[in-house]
């Protein structure tokens, strides 16, 4: 079995991966527990742009379902 860097519990040896979920963390650890859904997407949103990551809130994505 792979060692690799862990991130709150994630295994993961992707980079990006690691830089978002430290955002989603930080943005977590800023506001503390028990908050609406909508405000911790905001704070990922602001963590991932001051960490240098191009990020897009809403984004309509088509899925098809049959």
């Amino acid at each position: 079995m792979a060692d690799f860097p862990v991130t709150s519990g994630v295994k993961t040896d992707d980079p990006l991966t690691r830089r978002i979920i430290a955002c989603a963390i930080e943005g977590h650890k800023t506001l503390g527990p028990g908050l609406l859904e909508k405000l911790y997407r905001e704070a990922l949103l602001i963590e991932l742009e001051s960490s240098g990551l191009k990020a897009e809130k809403n984004v309509q994505i088509p899925v098809e379902y049959s």
